[in-house]
């Protein structure tokens, strides 16, 4: 689960314009409390989608559901073992 959470931070640090340092965030902290919108969101997911060859039903995104980096890392590793 360390390889997803690195890749989700880095994405955060590459892509989305935070008001602290990524390595401020903690693993379970809202990351809509930083910032960030359903769209930086959406922009995560595409980049975990093509990383890990896998499918995020946008409903999670929409309903808010995948608001913290544990949330994301245990959604993909999820599905991750499923397929």
């Amino acid at each position: 689960m360390q390889e997803i959470q690195n890749f989700i931070r880095n994405i955060l640090e590459k892509y989305i314009a935070l008001p602290v340092p990524v390595e401020n965030i903690g693993y379970q902290e809202n990351l809509y409390l930083y910032g960030l919108d359903t769209l930086n969101i959406v922009r995560i997911c595409v980049a975990l989608e093509e990383e890990y060859n896998i499918f995020i039903n946008d409903n999670l995104i929409i309903g808010k559901k995948l608001k913290t980096i544990e949330d994301l890392c245990e959604y993909v590793a999820m599905l991750r073992d499923i397929e």
